[in-house]
Protein backbone atom coordinates (compact mmCIF):
# COMPACT_ATOMS: atom_id res chain seq x y z
CA UNK A 1 0.00 0.00 0.00
CA UNK A 2 2.56 2.35 0.85
CA UNK A 3 4.58 1.64 -2.66
CA UNK A 4 1.27 2.25 -4.75
CA UNK A 5 0.64 5.49 -2.93
CA UNK A 6 3.49 7.40 -5.09
CA UNK A 7 3.90 9.74 -2.27
CA UNK A 8 7.19 11.56 -2.15
CA UNK A 9 7.63 12.95 1.33
CA UNK A 10 10.20 15.34 2.94
CA UNK A 11 10.48 15.49 6.89
CA UNK A 12 11.02 18.85 7.80
CA UNK A 13 12.32 20.10 11.38
CA UNK A 14 13.14 23.90 12.58
CA UNK A 15 11.28 26.89 13.77
CA UNK A 16 8.22 27.88 13.60
CA UNK A 17 6.49 24.78 11.61
CA UNK A 18 2.98 26.15 12.18
CA UNK A 19 3.66 29.10 9.44
CA UNK A 20 5.16 26.98 6.90
CA UNK A 21 2.24 24.49 6.72
CA UNK A 22 0.00 27.38 6.57
CA UNK A 23 2.37 29.01 3.37
CA UNK A 24 2.63 25.57 1.77
CA UNK A 25 -0.81 24.08 2.36
CA UNK A 26 -2.68 24.24 -0.84
CA UNK A 27 -0.12 25.07 -3.20
CA UNK A 28 1.03 23.27 -6.61
CA UNK A 29 2.27 19.63 -5.65
CA UNK A 30 1.45 19.98 -2.11
CA UNK A 31 -0.40 16.75 -1.30
CA UNK A 32 -0.78 16.58 2.65
CA UNK A 33 1.39 19.10 5.34
CA UNK A 34 0.98 17.30 8.58
CA UNK A 35 2.87 17.90 12.24
CA UNK A 36 4.32 14.56 13.46
CA UNK A 37 5.21 15.85 16.86
CA UNK A 38 8.25 17.92 16.53
CA UNK A 39 8.18 17.46 12.73
CA UNK A 40 6.41 18.08 9.95
CA UNK A 41 5.88 15.80 6.46
CA UNK A 42 5.06 17.14 3.98
CA UNK A 43 4.13 14.91 1.17
CA UNK A 44 2.94 14.87 -2.88
CA UNK A 45 2.03 13.29 -5.69
CA UNK A 46 3.74 14.65 -8.41
CA UNK A 47 7.39 14.91 -7.48
CA UNK A 48 8.42 17.25 -9.85
CA UNK A 49 5.45 19.88 -8.74
CA UNK A 50 6.74 19.43 -5.16
CA UNK A 51 9.62 20.15 -5.64
CA UNK A 52 9.50 23.20 -7.58
CA UNK A 53 6.92 24.30 -4.91
CA UNK A 54 9.41 23.67 -1.78
CA UNK A 55 12.72 24.71 -3.95
CA UNK A 56 12.86 28.15 -2.23
CA UNK A 57 11.56 26.67 1.39
CA UNK A 58 14.68 24.49 1.10
CA UNK A 59 17.14 27.11 0.69
CA UNK A 60 15.10 29.14 4.45
CA UNK A 61 17.29 29.37 7.07
CA UNK A 62 15.70 27.56 10.28
CA UNK A 63 14.29 24.84 8.45
CA UNK A 64 16.29 21.19 7.87
CA UNK A 65 15.09 19.46 5.29
CA UNK A 66 14.96 15.38 4.84
CA UNK A 67 13.85 13.53 1.88
CA UNK A 68 12.27 10.11 3.42
CA UNK A 69 10.11 6.98 2.47
CA UNK A 70 6.70 7.97 2.99
CA UNK A 71 4.65 6.23 6.71
CA UNK A 72 1.38 4.26 6.31
CA UNK A 73 -0.07 7.11 8.48
CA UNK A 74 1.45 9.93 5.79
CA UNK A 75 -0.51 7.66 3.29
CA UNK A 76 -3.31 7.30 5.38
CA UNK A 77 -3.52 11.00 5.45
CA UNK A 78 -3.08 11.70 2.30
CA UNK A 79 -6.41 9.19 1.38
CA UNK A 80 -8.50 10.51 4.10
CA UNK A 81 -7.92 14.45 2.41
CA UNK A 82 -9.19 13.12 -0.87
CA UNK A 83 -11.62 11.11 0.39
CA UNK A 84 -15.10 11.93 -0.53
CA UNK A 85 -17.28 12.92 2.42
CA UNK A 86 -20.78 10.65 2.68
CA UNK A 87 -22.62 12.53 4.94
CA UNK A 88 -22.56 15.77 2.93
Amino acid sequence: MIAKSALSTYTVTGDDLHKLADELTGKPGIDMVAPFGTSLHVSGRDKAALEATIAPYREAHGWHWQHGEPSLEDVFIELMTRAKDNFQ
